[in-house]
């Protein structure tokens, strides 16, 4: 028994674990001093924060800009952009005109070459202009969003999204055509001149506008009304209704596919080609006039419901006269 005890004891002593190395401990002295582990404001919020309440705001250095609060101006411009490649963020925050005059524009593109690489988003410009029998008046901008036009610069490469505009003494956004503008998820409310007009526009509402709703190369699912001018006018317009209040035409484009244009006085949609369009007049004027019309509806309450040089798969109704030209076109 002593013999095994002791051959056991041996062999315990051997093992590696047991060995004097393997129990050393590691090094006691610190690795250096603490390093800091809290991040810095500027790389918790990489951006610019704007704090005005009531004056003037001059953007002039490149970088990305958001209202931590409501900027209310009583005469001029809010937000003016002297430079290129800006992000304005109002952050859900206001643009507030109460300029009884109507001198200035809620962000103004000021560069006489004409501002690149702008983007404005996520917030609302108000003012107080109302419309009564086509006349609008009333304190508030002159513009929700313009640029600088006495150079017939244009500008570039613009997005505006996520902007609700009310009471404009003329033009809600106005940025120009075939210059990379895109306006997209706005709303326009009470325009003197214009809703929208961009190069690119999509899911907007452009209402109680007086020149025009929304004017653009391309336009979809879009809406627009207006008195003067078109509800919606286009190189192409898809999934579009226009409609005008008083003698502007509804829906005018080039190409126009499932759309609808209405007019009181007006012609309700025209267009050089249209495919699955319905037109339709209040009054006199064509309900829908198109060189190709296929699948569409023309109607007029006292003229031509739907005119036409090739008709294909069509429906004509109302008026005195329904007239087209073309061939399979049923009139009820």
């Amino acid at each position: 028994m002593k013999t095994r005890f002791f051959l056991v004891f041996a062999a315990a002593l051997s093992l590696p674990f047991l060995n004097a190395t393997s129990l050393a401990q590691g090094s006691l002295t610190p690795p250096g001093p603490p390093a800091p582990v809290m991040k810095s404001l500027d790389q918790i919020e990489p951006r610019t924060a704007i704090t005005n309440t009531n004056s003037l705001v001059i953007i002039s250095q490149p970088g990305s800009y958001y209202l931590t609060q409501n900027l209310t101006i009583a005469s001029g411009t809010a937000v003016e952009i002297l430079t290129n490649n800006v992000t304005l963020d109002l952050n859900g925050f206001s643009l507030i005109s109460t300029d009884a005059g109507n001198s200035g524009n809620a962000v103004f593109l000021a560069l006489s070459a004409g501002n690149t690489g702008i983007t404005i988003r996520n917030g609302n410009i108000s003012g107080a202009v109302t419309e009564s029998g086509g006349v609008y008046n009333g304190a508030g901008f002159a513009n929700g969003i313009f640029y600088n036009s006495a150079s017939n610069n244009l500008p570039y490469d613009v997005r505006v999204s996520g902007l609700n505009i009310t009471g404009c003494r003329l033009s809600g956004i106005y940025l120009g055509v075939s210059n990379s503008t895109v306006v997209e998820s706005c709303t326009i409310k009470t325009a003197g001149s214009t809703g929208i007009y961009a190069d690119n526009v999509s899911k907007c509402v452009a209402t109680d506008c007086n020149n025009g709703g929304i004017g653009a190369v391309t336009a979809s699912d879009c809406r627009g009304q207006a008195i003067i001018g078109p509800g919606v006018s286009a190189l192409t317009a898809a999934n579009c209704t226009g409609t005008s209040s008083g003698s502007g035409d509804g829906l005018d484009a080039t190409t126009a596919n499932n759309c609808y244009g209405f007019s009181t006085s007006g012609a309700g949609l025209k267009a050089t080609t249209a495919n699955n369009c319905y037109g339709e007049s209040g009054g006199s004027q064509t309900g829908l006039n198109a060189t190709v019309a296929i699948g569409c509806y023309g109607k007029s309450a006292s003229g031509i419901g739907l005119n036409a040089n090739l008709a294909n798969s069509c429906v004509i109704g109302g008026g005195t006269t329904n007239v087209a030209h073309g061939y399979n076109m049923p009139g009820f």
